[in-house]
């Protein structure tokens, strides 16, 4: 989203722009950017800010917890192992 103001009368002059940007999926608010900038007779005023999210753990996908590979391994080993006995045990 863009808003953009100006505002303008006899020796004063004042400009705003601002810009936010929302990550769509997650309808989380990521980023805003701020431009000021004010001249009131011989004097001006100027700022800008820029806010942004660095970390977040919504776009994290979880990882396999290794510690059960090895366990989930033997357990298809054991159960390739009964079924290959039963069907060779019938015959």
């Amino acid at each position: 989203m863009n808003i953009t103001s100006e505002y303008n009368v006899t020796e004063f002059y004042q400009y705003i722009s601002m810009i936010w940007y929302w990550d769509r999926s997650s309808g989380i608010f990521v980023e805003m950017s701020q431009d000021y900038t004010s001249h009131t007779g011989n004097y001006t005023t100027t700022y800008s800010v820029l806010l942004k999210i660095t970390e977040s753990n919504v776009w994290v996908i979880p990882e396999f917890p290794t510690f059960l590979i090895l366990p989930l391994f033997m357990i298809a080993t054991l159960l390739t192992v009964i079924v290959y006995r039963r069907k060779h045990s019938m015959n």
